[in-house]
């Protein structure tokens, strides 16, 4: 009667043991639930957000094109007011001395252009050499994220080996320790994956800056280039207009080396807007690459999450099967008894 009743309290206490296994691994999966819609809530925000971006950026353009048209307008009523004003106007240069001044200024501007020529070919060198040394960097990172992962494979496969001569109890002790590792493993391996592509981004926006900085440096090329052709046009004007003095006005010339200047400075007005646009579409696409980054790690968090869960039910179903195994050796020992 007293082996009954010990064999009733143990089964007792194993069926007790079981309703709380079933109740924590509920509770667990309520929990991975709950995470599961925090990610989506903060997802549909980012992409809220980013939406949002655009939308700001669009009604930028918009303001842009705005003072563009504008601007045209200004640039019309300025050239009426200058035909009204034709009349009051004259010069009178000496000939020889704008010829001198106008090769000497002529020289000078070429030796400039010349000189920015080679800055623009020395900054494009330097900022070459930086990428390439940032792509070594990140290769000799990878080489060595992926010999530390060899290593632990080769201790995970010693200590299997070491451990597969052990008795029953501890041959499931081992399993779960395999799993452990596993999990570890497969953890490490997502991280390296997770670095990869955030060291890919940098890369990524790096050559996008480098791009961004190109375009700038050409823009400011051709803005130098073109205002030297203006100079160039305005000393030759200059040059025409004294030989033709006794026979027309000046006035409608200087007109029209004015309405050029406006429409040289209409011309740079439009380019600066276009580069400001192109810089708006490289911060939308890097907040695009952010938001995209961040999601991976989110859902990395999320699979590691998952992964222990598993791990912590593996881990309970062994110690209920670790007490079945010792019950039924202590009824055995007690029915021996």
């Amino acid at each position: 009667m007293i082996l009954k009743q010990h064999t009733n309290s143990m089964i007792l206490k194993q069926h007790i043991n079981s309703m709380i296994l079933k109740q924590h691994t509920n509770s667990m999966i309520l929990k991975q639930h709950t995470n599961s819609m925090i990610l989506k809530q903060h997802t549909n925000s980012m992409i809220l957000k980013q939406h949002i971006n655009s939308m700001i950026l669009k009604q930028h353009t918009n303001n842009m094109i705005l003072k563009q048209h504008n601007n045209s307008m200004i640039l019309k009523q300025h050239i009426n007011s200058m035909i009204l004003k034709q009349h009051t106007n004259s010069m009178i240069l000496k000939q020889h001395t704008n010829s001198m001044i106008l090769k000497q200024h002529i020289n000078s501007m070429i030796l400039k252009q010349h000189t920015n020529s080679m800055i623009l070919k020395q900054h494009i060198n330097s900022m070459i050499l930086k990428q390439h040394n940032n792509s070594m960097i990140l290769k000799q990172h990878i080489n060595s994220m992926i010999l530390k992962q060899h290593t632990n494979s080769m201790i995970l496969k010693q200590h299997t080996n070491s451990m597969i001569q052990k008795q029953h109890t501890n041959s499931m002790i081992l399993k779960q320790h395999i799993n452990s590792m596993i999990l570890k493993q497969h953890t490490n391996s997502m991280i390296l994956k997770q670095h990869t592509n955030s060291m890919i981004l940098k890369q990524h926006n790096n050559s996008m800056i480098l791009k961004q900085h190109t375009n700038s440096m050409i823009l400011k090329q051709h803005i130098n280039s073109m205002i030297l052709k203006q100079h160039n046009n305005s000393m030759i004007l200059k040059q025409h207009t004294n030989s033709m003095i006794l026979k027309q006005p000046t006035n409608s010339m200087i007109l029209k080396q004015h309405t050029n200047s406006m429409i040289l400075k209409q011309h740079i007005n439009s380019m600066i807007l276009k580069q400001h646009t192109s810089s708006m579409i490289l911060k939308q696409h890097t907040s695009s690459m952010i938001l995209k980054q961040h999601t991976n790690s989110m859902i990395l968090k999320q699979h590691t999450n998952s992964m222990i869960l598993k791990q912590h039910i593996n881990s309970m179903i062994l110690k209920q099967h670790i007490n079945s195994m010792i019950l039924k050796q202590h009824t055995s020992s007690m029915i021996l008894k």
